[in-house]
């Protein structure tokens, strides 16, 4: 994870001196909100871990990107929903070579998930 958070550092160090040398230091502020928002965002993604078992993959459809000028484009994504260890269900974005049945595991710390088939 130390790794992960010093290229975060340096691609938003990149990103503030590109934005204040374009648009002064009124542009950095904007880049310190993203910052924040992209920090909380990568802690809890890396924090969390759980394990289960895939029983029942599909595809579905979701609106990617837009903003106010326009609605982004529709992309069909696989979504898998896994019985976690607990009992409970949880709904994540399945990879390519997921099949029902298949045992995933999101270990705190990684970003991935791995999957091991039955």
């Amino acid at each position: 994870m130390r790794k992960l958070i010093v290229w975060w550092l340096i691609i938003f160090g990149v990103i503030a001196v590109i934005a204040f040398v374009a648009g002064g230091i009124e542009a950095v502020g904007g880049v310190g909100v993203a910052a924040v928002i992209s920090f909380l965002i990568m802690v809890k993604q890396m924090s969390s871990q759980w394990s289960g078992v895939v029983e029942d993959i599909q595809e579905k459809e979701v609106r990617v990107g837009g903003d106010e000028e326009s609605d982004g484009r529709i992309e069909t994504r696989l979504m898998a929903s896994v019985r976690l260890d607990s009992g409970k269900m949880k709904k994540v974005e399945a990879g390519s070579n997921w099949r029902i049945g298949d045992r995933v595991v999101k270990e705190r710390g990684k970003a991935t998930v791995e999957v091991n088939p039955t």
